[in-house]
């Protein structure tokens, strides 16, 4: 491996360490030296004279560019011009990093450690807000208790920097389930995982609290283990309250209205409904473009300025309006979608082996012309086998039928691979009339749908499981490799409803996250194709 070749993953863990640590807002000398501008201009300069990169097409850029135009156009006519350009300098940054984590990430290799990274460095930016915590005494009394706060500014108060532990518990939890082969690096994770519990519960952020509860629930119901997975988070619940001081356990109890509940408490609550119904009532006077973006605290009537909205969706209603709505909508739906597409597409292969082993068979170049069906029934094809094969990539669709002949064709061209679709060859006289048993079909695929295979599904992912870890950074076998893919594209999925469930109470719309996700679900939809191809042309 030269060194050259991971330069960019490097540098974009410097960059994500400058953007989740924020080094510049705790010693603010640095902030004097506007080091996150010249390391981002350092980083692109780099990256122009590094050959090798290239920007996938996907449909997360239309999405990206609609909420970016969406900003622009908004803020032309924010009732405070001023406040409203700082809200789009800061997220025009992030688009910026969107890119060149794009750009950065050319392998699997370099997505697996791109991913680690993340890790690493939220668990520097929780572990030295923990040592100020616990060593310093640094903290903020509110609601009557003291309550841990992040080491920055941006991301600081106690119930951002429990959703930022939040937000990253997904992924997280995806790279344990990977099992990579280095004992420290799975040390290092559940020690991770530790840190973020802890961190989360000394926030005093009920929110956060929940939204961890909810995600397990999310794990909960994914797994195939429910009981024992219900046992473990009944153990871990139990533990992290007898871990609670009674300040702390009479707050968490404050939020299904037991336990004391301060006035401070119940104003908190309170204004989250209200920041949603503010954004209504902006919306109805300012319906197409909003009142501009970070302009939500100029709407309250007879204040100056008022309180923040801590309710992303009276947010985007209120400040971007209905084009915002739709913009905002639009990247959430196509995240989902695109997520749901490449999990649909790794359990295929994972779940019908021998779609693969065809795939592999009869992959052609492109100056290669493709048998017809009629050469392969005649014996043409690798072993008789029915398929035809276009563009080098193996079939990644997921549905599936296996009661009669079909051939894989390439159907549109979607994130800059080719995917698959199964479509039923058209009857010849040589096969109309014959059954589905002298058809020249792997067993496999001859069987129905609703056959038992020889091995269950379920012992395959486990096996393929196993392999994830270490699936792209050895050569692995593509079986790990498509169940790293289908982690991350889940772990994607249930950060995005965590945001949104916590978005009730959190004013999220401009934070980072949205965009490191459609950064990591552009990277692994084009490097799902790309180890597919790789493997198929072996």
């Amino acid at each position: 491996m030269r060194r050259r070749d991971m330069l960019l993953p490097l540098m974009l863990a410097g960059y994500l360490f400058l953007l989740i640590f924020r080094p510049y807002e705790y010693w603010t000398v640095l902030g004097d030296f506007r080091l996150e501008r010249v390391y981002m201009l350092t980083f692109m300069a780099a990256a122009f004279f590094v050959p090798g990169k290239r920007l996938p097409s996907s449909p997360v850029h239309l999405a990206v560019g609609a909420l970016a135009l969406t900003l622009l156009v908004s803020a032309l006519g924010a009732y405070n011009g001023q406040a409203a350009w700082r809200t789009v300098e800061d997220y025009l940054k992030y688009i910026v990093f969107y890119v060149m984590l794009i750009l950065s990430v050319r392998n699997e290799r370099d997505f697996r450690f791109v991913l680690l990274a993340f890790v690493a460095v939220m668990g520097l930016y929780v572990g030295k807000s923990m040592w100020e915590f616990f060593v310093h005494g640094r903290h903020v009394y509110r609601m009557g208790i003291r309550r841990m706060v992040g080491i920055d500014v941006t991301y600081g108060d106690p119930n951002s920097f429990a959703a930022s532990i939040a937000y990253s518990l997904p992924l997280f939890w995806a790279l344990v389930r990977c099992r990579f082969p280095s004992v420290w690096v799975r040390r290092g994770l559940w020690l991770y995982g530790g840190m973020a519990l802890v961190g989360i519960i000394f926030t005093g952020s009920r929110s956060g609290m929940v939204t961890a509860i909810f995600f397990a629930l999310l794990v909960l119901m994914s797994s195939s283990r429910k009981l024992v997975g219900i046992f473990v988070v009944f153990l871990l619940l139990v533990f992290a309250w007898d871990f609670m001081p009674d300040d702390l356990q009479q707050r968490f109890l404050s939020t299904f209205g037991y336990g004391h509940t301060g006035k401070g408490a119940i104003e908190s609550a309170e204004g989250r409904l209200k920041g949603f119904q503010q954004g209504m009532e902006v919306f109805t006077r300012y319906p197409l473009l909003g009142i501009g973006p970070g302009n939500f605290g100029y709407s309250w009537e007879g204040l100056s300025s008022g309180p923040k909205s801590h309710n992303v969706y009276g947010e985007v209603a209120g400040e971007l309006g209905l084009a915002g709505i739709l913009s905002f909508g639009g990247l959430v739906v196509v995240l989902f979608r695109q997520n749901i597409l490449l999990r649909r597409r790794c359990r295929l292969l994972l779940s019908h082996p021998a779609l693969l082993r065809s795939a592999r068979r009869n992959v052609h170049d492109r100056s290669t012309p493709v048998r017809s069906p009629a050469a392969a029934r005649d014996g043409g094809g690798s072993n008789g086998a029915r398929y035809s094969m276009k563009n080098h990539v193996p079939p990644a669709e997921d549905n599936v039928s296996t009661r009669h002949g079909y051939a894989l064709k390439a159907t549109q061209q979607e994130t800059g691979e080719a995917p698959y679709r199964m479509k039923p060859l058209p009857d010849t006289p040589e096969t109309a009339g014959s059954a589905p048993a002298d058809r020249t079909v792997p067993q496999t695929l001859a069987a129905d749908r609703h056959t038992p295979q020889p091995r269950p599904v379920q012992a395959q992912r486990r096996k393929a499981r196993a392999g994830a870890g270490a699936g792209g950074l050895a050569g692995g076998d593509l079986p790990g490799s498509l169940m790293f893919y289908s982690l991350v594209a889940q772990a994607v999925m249930q950060t995005l409803l965590l945001m949104l469930f916590k978005g009730w109470g959190d004013h999220n719309l401009y934070r980072y996250t949205w965009l490191w996700l459609g950064g990591v679900t552009v990277l692994g939809n084009f490097l799902f194709a790309q180890e597919v191809r790789r493997h198929g042309r072996s």
